[in-house]
């Protein structure tokens, strides 16, 4: 019988086995475990969420200590998913804040873009994007946590930004050219 290496090589592979880290790449939170009014003075708070099937858009709600300081939306176009909105909402926030000079927390409704870009799930959908994601955060001047909130529970915050991303939506659903009704042949006038 053939022995094992301490290696464990895999004889069916057809790349070698790539081993991943145990645990979170960044640190992640559960909404209980921090303070969801944002009036801690050591980060930036970037709450985020993304909209839509098929036609989608995003929201960011930037706050420090407890103060709103920016707002931002955007159409990001059709033939795309939730998560690809989701996920496109972290990378905006963390662009927007990088030049506040603090440590970041990112709120967002998404396990999948939290557990995605933590390294927690290490699906194939959507690398295109969690991979520069991920190399932006290594190289980030200064920490970046997560905290996974829940959606549609009546957070302020939270409720902004998925009210921005609606918005969006909404007013992109408004700009269809509206088809003339074809009067029918018994009619009256």
């Amino acid at each position: 019988m053939k022995e094992m290496s301490k290696e464990h090589e895999n004889v069916y592979a057809r790349a070698p086995i790539q081993i991943r880290a145990k645990g979170p790449i960044f640190p992640m939170y559960d909404q209980t475990e921090v303070d969801l009014e944002c009036k801690d003075p050591k980060y930036i708070h970037a709450w985020v969420d993304g909209g839509g099937q098929g036609k989608v858009s995003l929201g960011v709600v930037i706050i420090d200590e407890g103060i709103i300081k920016m707002t931002f939306g955007m159409y990001l176009g059709d033939n795309l998913t939730n998560n690809i909105a989701e996920l496109q909402a972290i990378w905006k926030g963390l662009r927007l804040v990088k030049h506040l000079w603090k440590p970041v927390r990112i709120y967002s409704d998404s396990s999948y873009s939290i557990s995605s870009i933590c390294g927690v799930f290490h699906g194939k959908k959507n690398r295109d994007i969690i991979d520069p994601i991920i190399e932006y955060i290594k190289q980030y001047p200064l920490p970046v946590e997560f905290v996974k909130v829940k959606g549609h529970t009546d957070l302020p915050y939270n409720d902004m930004a998925d009210g921005i991303a609606s918005t969006l939506l909404q007013a992109q659903k408004g700009t269809k050219l509206k088809k003339k009704k074809r009067k029918s042949k018994g009619a009256k006038k």
